[in-house]
């Protein structure tokens, strides 16, 4: 999904990526024709055997889910990262795919 995480050819980018990069650039152009101001964060995680890890925070391993009634199925303790371009995207996406 996310393709090549060193993104050295951009056409090896992901699915993700190109989602990532449209939603940014009509929240642009949505701003630039309003006073509508967004905000987004992205987390990063990976479910191996039931287990669900943050990979963006060191030492969060199996974080527990549950169903919240006014948000639906939420991550506990699960990291959020204020992103406001595609560097900050292309850095969460980097430090995802370390090997630990």
């Amino acid at each position: 999904m996310l393709g090549d995480p060193s993104l050295q050819n951009p056409k090896d980018k992901g699915i993700a990526w190109h989602i990532i990069e449209d939603l940014l650039e009509i929240s642009k152009q949505f701003e630039r024709k309003s006073e509508a101001k967004h905000e987004f964060t992205l987390s990063f995680i990976e479910i191996y055997n039931e287990h669900v890890f943050d990979l963006l925070a060191q030492g969060k391993e199996n974080l527990m889910v549950i169903e919240d009634q006014e948000r639906g199925n939420v991550i506990l303790d699960l990291s959020e990262h204020r992103i406001e371009n595609k560097s900050d995207v292309h850095r969460c996406i980097q430090l995802g795919t370390l090997p630990n």
